[in-house]
């Protein structure tokens, strides 16, 4: 097994039980110059002292650890504690195996998984613009209700009734043929036990107008020669509305408008999922506490959701429809919705999101644009996996898993924002971290690969620790967002990268699903939105107040991130304990943590299931470069101190002593720590 072995300060866990956390503060710092010797022993519980940061002057010291007699592995984890400033690299000495960085060779691994199309649930500007109207819209002066602002849409038919949908300034340079849209009315879902009404519009531009209903044989229609090739139909649109909101679902077909009852409202369902982790999306039809928010533009309360379905990924120059359905962008909640078009024109004065007509109705198994045979489920079109349904079409599943993320966003903007009344925006990898966990906490129930990248096999959805072997490729492709943690981890949490966000959605997943398995699930997510914090200051918080710790044992960030650090290491060996804890507990399946059931929303409380983590699951891959790089699952361990200029805020850097070589006895180091950076150790059978 893998064992932490941190080096200064000794933390004794004997007797620490699963749901016991740590209570140590953090210790002072060694004397600069100070010999620093531990002993590893496998007897008895895991010795966890480390060398502590020091702040205002680098520390030079002599490390030597005794691992005894049998043979192993030596790996050293540095940790820019700083939460604001860069820090220089350390430095190693004595180490007399000096390496290269791991590299990727064909010839140790002739086979490396599929790739498969990536896709962002926000493209850049559009995370920019939200940051900036939350930043401003409390600062607005004063002004009247505009009582047109969201007229209630009683009257609308399915199938007839239509809407010009206005898309963002900032995106509306990728239509420039067709700024606006006219959509279509295709499905109402009517839940008065929640108080919500859902409208689902299609633009007319991306309608099945060959097989409304539910399209050609495989459930699809493809139009070759088209700006946007695939089109929606009715079934497809049902799909969509009933895993977000159950109720009466009305939709038009050839034969007439169809009513059918797809559930209890809020059970079972994304809109259940997301409010009873997080609370409402907006006030209430009717809300008296509305009349001391409306003087700042937002838009009246009429208990109603939108969804819009166009075409959110610009079609090429030449009209050529292989950009289309192939990545991009699947969908996202833009907050000028919420708000009068007096304050911003480009509001469609709607509680609303978007999503991208061509991935939801692309049926392919790898979520590329081939459509043989073989690479479309049995059973034609699918959005969720289930043991009846072993095999899905790749960006539908991923569609369900956008509309549990962008709701987040809406949800978060409400409650912090708003209702808290946050002092500025959110601060991005924050309110993304909470998004992409939303998605993992939903994924089992939803019947979507999540996250994780692990679809649902057989009716089983989670998995054995370690289970997926490293020539199978399920889970260890870039359909996980490890995948891009494994690579990327030396950004840091906090330092959002728009110009390579799937990076940065990795490392800030990775963060949040190691939070969720150690220190609270969904209540402790619940805690970091109702809070009017918008830094890593809302983390600390929740995990302080969900596990009961003040004082003296009260936590803060740079150890939450030293601790996350060693953890995605250790991996599935660690010792499955707070706070190194990522696989569940069960020695049988279905190897998953279960949440107390938690009721924030209108809806009944809610239970949630989600998997085991295992990083050595994935290979490392960059998107800048398109490429997996290297040939060894897991975080990438580099064998040199050069593999990055610095270590930004917040951030850590792994590193194999003697390039990884089996070590017995003493292996004494010279190690120099810059300002801020504070140093652990990992033992590896």
């Amino acid at each position: 097994m893998k064992v932490l072995v941190s080096l200064g300060l000794v933390l004794a866990l004997a007797g620490l039980t699963s749901c016991q956390v740590p209570t140590s503060a953090t210790p002072t710092p060694t004397v600069q110059g100070a010999p620093v010797t531990v002993s590893y022993s496998l007897t008895g519980s895991p010795v966890l002292p480390l060398v502590s940061a020091n702040t205002a002057s680098s520390q030079n010291v002599s490390v030597t650890v005794d691992l005894g007699s049998a043979s192993k592995h030596l790996d050293l984890i540095f940790t820019n504690e700083s939460a604001s400033s860069t820090a220089s690299m350390p430095s190693v000495a004595g180490d007399s195996q000096p390496g290269v960085v791991r590299a990727l060779t064909t010839a140790a691994f002739p086979s490396l998984p599929p790739q498969l199309p990536r896709a962002v649930d926000a493209p850049p500007a559009i995370v920019a613009a939200n940051e900036a109207i939350a930043r401003n819209w409390r600062t607005q002066p004063a002004r009247a209700l505009v009582t047109a602002d969201s007229a209630p849409t009683t009257g609308y038919t399915v199938g007839s009734t239509t809407e010009t949908y206005i898309p963002p300034t900032i995106e509306a340079g990728n239509y420039p043929s067709n700024t606006d849209f006219t959509c279509t009315l295709r499905a109402v879902v009517q839940a008065p036990a929640v108080n919500r009404t859902l409208f689902v519009w299609v633009a007319d531009n991306s309608w099945d107008n060959q097989h409304p209903d539910s399209g050609n044989a495989q459930g699809y229609d493809y139009v070759s020669g088209d700006p946007y090739p695939f089109k929606v139909n009715t079934a497809m649109v049902a799909k969509l509305a009933a895993a977000f909101l159950n109720g009466t679902l009305t939709t038009q077909t050839s034969a007439g408008p169809v009513k059918t009852s797809t559930g209890t409202p809020g059970v079972g369902d994304i809109y259940g999922f997301d409010t009873s982790i997080f609370g409402k999306e907006y006030f209430d039809q009717g809300d008296t506490n509305f009349t001391n928010y409306q003087n700042k533009g937002l838009i009246t309360p009429q208990g109603e959701i939108h969804i819009f379905i166009l075409p959110l990924n610009p079609a090429s120059s030449t009209g050529a429809p292989s950009t289309q359905g192939n990545g991009g962008t699947l969908g996202y909640f833009y907050e000028a919705d919420n708000l009068q078009q007096s304050l911003y024109s480009d509001s469609n004065q709607k509680i609303m999101f978007q999503l991208d007509s061509q991935m939801l109705a692309n049926p392919s198994i790898s979520g590329n644009t081939s459509l043989t045979a073989s690479n479309i489920p049995p059973q034609g079109w699918a959005a969720q996996y289930s043991s009846a349904t072993p095999t899905v079409s790749y960006w539908p599943n991923e569609m369900l898993s956008t509309l549990a993320h962008e709701f987040q966003h809406m949800i978060h903007f409400y409650q912090k924002q708003v209702l808290q009344n946050a002092n500025g925006a959110t601060q991005t990898w924050l309110n993304e971290m909470c998004s992409m966990v939303t998605e993992d906490f939903v994924a089992s129930s939803l019947g979507t690969i999540g996250p994780r990248g692990v679809p649902e096999t057989s009716g089983q959805y989670t998995y054995a620790p370690g289970s997926l072997s490293s020539s199978s490729g399920v889970g260890n492709d870039t359909g996980s967002r490890l995948a891009f943690f494994n690579n990327s981890y030396t950004l840091g949490v906090e330092n959002w990268n728009t110009n390579d966000p799937l990076a940065s959605y990795g490392v800030a997943y990775a963060f949040g699903a190691w939070l969720a398995r150690n220190y609270g699930g969904p209540q402790l997510f619940h805690d970091i939105v109702d809070s009017p914090a918008t830094t890593d200051q809302a983390v600390v918080n929740a995990v302080n107040l969900v596990n009961g710790l003040s004082g003296v044992s009260a936590i803060t960030m740079p150890q939450l991130v030293e601790q996350w650090a060693a953890t995605m290491l250790l991996g599935p060996n660690a010792d499955q304990i707070v706070p190194y804890k990522l696989s569940a507990p069960s020695a049988t399946p279905p190897y998953a943590f279960t949440a107390a059931s938690i009721a924030n929303g209108p809806g009944p409380p809610q239970t949630f299931t989600y998997g085991s983590v295992n990083p050595d699951d994935y290979y490392p891959f960059s998107d800048s470069s398109n490429a997996f790089t290297s040939n060894t699952p897991g975080p990438l361990v580099y064998q040199t101190m050069d593999g990055v200029s610095n270590l930004p805020p917040l951030a850590f850097y792994y590193y194999a002593v003697q390039s990884g070589a089996a070590l017995t006895g003493k292996v004494t180091l010279q190690v120099t720590l810059p300002v801020n950076v504070e140093l652990q150790a990992v033992v590896l059978p």
